[in-house]
């Protein structure tokens, strides 16, 4: 089999709300999921498929790579779809608690308007509230 050209590192962000990227690092590619696709597409053909065919053998052969070090872990959707779930709650009471305070804030607001000028007229004239 003939030397492989490197690999190209890819760091792809899967459904983000927006990505900034301040400077595009030298030898990564960051995209997200929709234009991975594009780019993979876009890439030259290196390897023919007998070269192909062959690393796939490679890659499938469990003796090509290490005992994992760690053991695997169990039920990754199920431990997945609970943290998602506690993200999502986090951030729904995140915005109830945003949304309480603000309407507070205005309340207070409203209030401190309704009374401030018969306080200031009781200070002024001196007399009761």
């Amino acid at each position: 089999m003939p030397l492989l050209p490197a690999a190209q590192p890819v760091l792809a962000l899967v459904n983000p709300k927006s990505l900034t990227v301040k400077v595009n690092p030298e030898q990564v590619k960051v995209a997200t999921d929709a234009a991975l696709r594009r780019w993979l597409l876009k890439r030259p053909v290196i390897l023919n498929a007998g070269d192909l065919a062959e690393l796939a053998t490679i890659i499938d052969n469990p003796a090509t790579w290490p005992a994992p070090v760690f053991p695997p872990t169990e039920n990754v959707l199920a431990r997945f779809t609970s943290l998602d779930a506690e993200v999502l709650a986090a951030r729904t009471r995140r915005r109830v608690w945003s949304f309480v305070g603000t309407l507070a804030l205005c309340a207070t607001a409203f209030g401190a308007s309704q009374l401030l000028p018969s306080v200031l007229g009781a200070i002024l004239t001196g007399g009761p509230w």
